[in-house]
């Protein structure tokens, strides 16, 4: 009889074959492609994702819930046997080979150890196109494809069966990747050939997209023109990281913009900012990187051509560490506190905020170069004038659309913030609703003050949309809706800007004549309503063109793909959404009767820009959770709409 011991281990174990890689969140997944290796029907294949990552999908018709799949994924769960505390090496191998070699060659060493012994190399190397993957080789010849750093993530591919099937031949293998791809190899053999199988990790600083490195050469380079890459050209900048080379027909030109972005983990797969493979203890045999900031041990171990760090997580392996100090001129322990802040050992990556929003850009079409220049340097094809920061959600999602418009037809932008003193202090505060959702999904200009610095930064300015021409809303500030900071030699453009009422008044005669002044200097105005042409002519002299509010310029699905991302309102049922701005007792009893009618549960969405006092009073319940996902959301999934708010009707509209 089975004891209640054996019986829950059996059961523990049907359940896990019942769980399939598809339960690793997008967020965790490392790409190493140890699932699509393992896997018995070949039911996983890798796929990029529309940011140039690798990740598997699952093709259910072949898929038998095995659980294969799931127990080989390194990142759930990511257990190291290695020391704690390694051993510590510098490292220069023979200055030919350092030339040759990222920093001081120890990679070469520990390759020729291997290959001298009738064994392979695996390793990354770029392929035709200049793409990165896992190759194998069998001689000191082709050693030089695997040489020096490749600032993206390889592709594995099948190459972890392939080196299953030599070390079944009894071969002895050199394995060097990423962490995260060794301990997925390491998984994938699970626990076999420790002693043939030798691992090396690197200080790994992330794995960066292959779409987003492919995207930088076509913009840059005709890729079929290229003869050599190096990212790390010791003849250009020495033993530093600042300049890659690219040689097209024997000329080589250096250049710093992909690697500038690499070290600040804007081409980052999300995963890095939580590695589970970078710390101490070590997923390899051994750990190799570049060993910065060795003077504060010792000066004289840096000569400027590359000193490698070498840790040995695993002191079985030191007959490989005698065999190998023989032919290398530096070969010194060095205690680990002197590691520093190499590879991350002691914090993961942490994701810059803008890169979401560089991903964004570079998937509608903005050139790389561009997009980097925007992020890095703040430097924007247009600045963007508009009521973005207000607690409105049509002022958002005009401003929304305006910024994704300018994306879409390859400009950079950035959403200028707005005077200091326009509005109270929630419309600055950084926390709030509009602030919290732009900053996420935008650029955003901090300056709140001195507009005119903005000049060095935009090409151009443009304006709208919204009621930004309303006296009465902007009162003083009217001008600065006219662009009146922008220097005379910029293109400055009004689009869908509106007054917001039928009539223009300004009292204030000094105020009256900037404006009109202002406005005459705009190059191209364009207005949202047919009333906007007429006070344009009668109060400024000027003509313009009536056009569609942006928030019509970009497709449902874009609006849709927030609601996907951000919302934490799910109704099922069928229900009635209300957005009513005015909250009078006329239009509340309407409301009532159609609710009576139809007998549908309601979803109310108060005016964002209503204060909490007045919330507690309001005559419907109201929902809490109001962020602009949740409104576009319950529009669009909504029987039926009910509001007395033009974007609500523009956007019940847009999303059917």
């Amino acid at each position: 009889m089975e004891s209640l011991l054996e019986k829950t281990a059996i059961t523990e174990k049907t359940q896990e074959s019942r769980h399939t890689i598809e339960q690793v969140s997008h967020n965790s997944c490392c790409g190493c492609g140890a699932c699509f290796n393992v896997c018995p029907h070949n039911a996983i294949a890798m796929k990029n994702d529309r940011d140039g990552f690798l990740f598997p999908q699952v093709d259910k018709n072949n898929c038998i819930s095995c659980g294969s799949c799931y127990q080989t994924c390194p990142v759930l769960d990511p257990v190291s046997s290695n020391a704690v505390d390694p051993s510590c090496y510098a490292v220069w191998a023979e200055d030919d080979i350092r030339q040759k070699s990222s920093s001081g060659g120890a990679f070469s060493l520990l390759a020729e150890y291997v290959l001298e012994r009738d064994g392979v190399v695996c390793g990354a190397a770029f392929d035709e196109n200049w793409q990165v993957q896992h190759v194998i080789i069998d001689n000191q010849h082709d050693l030089e494809i695997l040489r020096g750093s490749k600032y993206v993530q390889s592709d594995t591919s099948d190459i972890y069966k392939k080196i299953r099937k030599i070390l079944q031949t009894g071969k002895l293998v050199l394995f060097s990747g990423c962490p995260c791809q060794v301990a997925g190899l390491q998984k994938f053999l699970r626990g076999k050939y420790s002693r043939s199988c030798i691992t090396v990790d690197i200080f790994c600083h992330s794995i960066a997209s292959p779409g987003i490195w492919q995207k930088y050469l076509s913009d840059r380079f005709h890729v079929e023109n290229i003869d050599t890459i190096n990212f790390r050209d010791k003849d250009i900048t020495g033993w530093s990281c600042r300049k890659c080379t690219v040689s097209i027909n024997g000329k080589k030109l250096s250049s710093e913009e992909y690697v500038r972005g690499f070290h600040r983990g804007l081409y980052a797969r999300t995963c890095c900012e939580n590695c589970k493979f970078s710390s101490l203890p070590r997923f390899g045999d051994f750990t190799l990187g570049d060993w910065w900031g060795i003077n504060a041990f010792n000066p004289e171990f840096n000569d400027d051509k590359g000193t490698s760090l070498l840790l040995v997580n695993n002191e079985s392996r030191q007959d490989i560490v005698q065999e190998i100090k023989q032919k290398a001129l530096l070969f010194k322990e060095v205690p680990l506190k002197y590691i520093g802040k190499n590879g991350h050992i002691y914090g993961s990556l942490q994701l810059p905020p803008k890169r979401p929003v560089f991903f964004d850009m570079l998937r509608r079409g903005v050139p790389f170069t561009k997009a980097l220049t925007a992020v890095l340097d703040e430097q924007y094809d247009f600045g963007v004038i508009g009521f973005w920061y207000g607690m409105n959600y049509g002022s958002m999602l005009t401003s929304l659309a305006l910024y994704k418009t300018l994306l879409n037809l390859g400009h950079t932008a950035v959403l200028i913030n707005k005077p200091h003193d326009l509005w109270g202090p929630r419309y600055s505060n950084t926390i709030s609703m509009p602030n919290r959702f732009f900053r996420s999904n935008c650029l955003v200009s901090d300056r709140d003050s001195n507009f005119y610095k903005l000049n060095d930064n935009c090409a151009a300015f443009i304006v709208g949309s919204d009621t930004v021409w309303n006296p009465v809303l902007v009162n003083k500030h009217l001008p600065f809706f006219f662009l009146d900071f922008a220097a005379e030699e910029k293109n400055k453009i009004s689009y869908a800007s509106s007054f917001g009422r039928n009539h223009y008044k300004v009292d204030d005669p000094l105020l009256r004549q900037y404006s009109r002044y202002s406005c005459r200097r705009l190059d191209h105005i364009s207005v949202r309503e047919d009333i906007g042409l007429d006070i344009l002519k009668d109060e400024f002299g000027k003509n313009g063109t009536r056009v569609l509010d942006p928030v019509f310029l970009i497709e449902a699905e874009e609006y849709r793909a927030l609601t996907e991302a951000g919302p934490d309102m799910k109704e099922k049922d069928k229900f009635i959404f209300s957005y009513i701005l005015g909250a009078d007792r006329e239009k509340i009893t309407a409301y009532r009767r159609i609710l009576d009618s139809l007998k549908l549960p309601a979803v109310n969405f108060p005016n964002p820009n209503m204060l909490p006092e007045a919330r507690k009073t309001h005559p419907l319940e109201i929902i809490k959770d109001d962020s602009l996902e949740n409104w576009l959301y319950g529009i669009d999934n909504a029987h039926l709409v009910v509001a007395d708010s033009f974007h609500a009707v523009c956007f019940s509209l847009i999303l059917r």
